[in-house]
């Protein structure tokens, strides 16, 4: 069912509002959107109604089942200045997310991207695209939605919703000659120190520079009144996977000779989002 521009305006004030008020639900409010034009209408209303300056977006991968309604393989997600959390080397660092909601740990590299002024078109290469990237950090997503079965939903409820974005953490720098070798360290994330997940970064269009063109190309794309700045943050897409887990946990993140830090998720206390 599509979505008419009233019925994408219900939406995304149901999905501020269910953010604002921190009460996790089973229910989404709404039809989701059956196409990445539907799920975007609502997303960036969203972004006007939440009124929050953007610091960046997450960017994620599209699930194979879905790949024919959202085609390209990645979908994106804004971050909020609220949602932007720093982390020394070793350090630990508190993030709120749902109770009972949906949360997530995911290791990404998160690249700062300067000069997006001079972006006339469609950026072919990911060797084009690594021009724009200023600064290289370790990193972590928080995926979190009140809705606890967003991501079952697919790229429609999840697009809409934000991006299912809960946080951004940007631990310690990368060198930027260390781009080309970044598949080189292992990455590990441990949760609660029991699961223990691993994996090494991809540097192909599946890995951070493929997440990086298709968001220099998708920010081409955004309507005139919203607004990106001149240095702006990308959560470059789950290196080890996306682990879901709840508040009341903490998970740390080996990059290696790159550097860890650890994360604490706990509960809404106040409106963040």
């Amino acid at each position: 069912m599509s979505l008419t521009e009233m019925q994408s305006g219900k939406l995304s004030t149901a999905l501020v509002a269910a953010r604002a008020g921190q009460k996790a639900t089973d229910s989404f409010p709404g039809d989701v959107p059956a196409t990445p034009k539907a799920a975007y209408a609502v997303q960036h209303a969203g972004i006007r109604e939440r009124g929050h300056g953007l610091a960046g977006f997450k960017v994620g991968g599209v699930p194979p089942e879905f790949a024919d309604a959202f085609p390209g393989g990645w979908l994106a997600g804004p971050v909020s200045d609220r949602q932007v959390y720093r982390v020394e080397d070793g350090g630990t660092v508190d993030v709120p997310a749902f109770d009972g909601g949906m949360a997530a740990y995911e290791a990404e590299f998160i690249l700062t991207l300067s000069g997006l002024e001079a972006l006339d078109g469609p950026v072919e290469t990911l060797e084009s695209a690594r021009d724009f990237i200023s600064a290289i950090n370790i990193g972590a997503e928080i995926a979190g939605s009140p809705f606890r079965g967003t991501n079952a939903l697919g790229p429609g409820a999840i697009i809409a919703d934000f991006g299912v974005q809960g946080g951004v953490i940007v631990g310690p720098k990368v060198e930027l000659s260390e781009m080309g070798r970044l598949d080189a360290s292992k990455v590990v994330v441990t949760i609660d120190a029991d699961a223990s997940f691993t994996a090494y970064p991809r540097l192909d269009a599946q890995g951070p520079f493929g997440a990086l063109r298709f968001l220099l190309n998708h920010i081409q794309t955004l309507p005139d009144n919203i607004q990106v700045p001149d240095s702006l943050l990308l959560s470059s897409g789950a290196i080890t996977g996306v682990h879901q887990s709840r508040t009341d946990t903490s998970a740390t993140f080996d990059f290696g000779r790159y550097g860890r830090f650890t994360v604490r998720l706990f509960p809404h206390t106040q409106s963040t989002d």
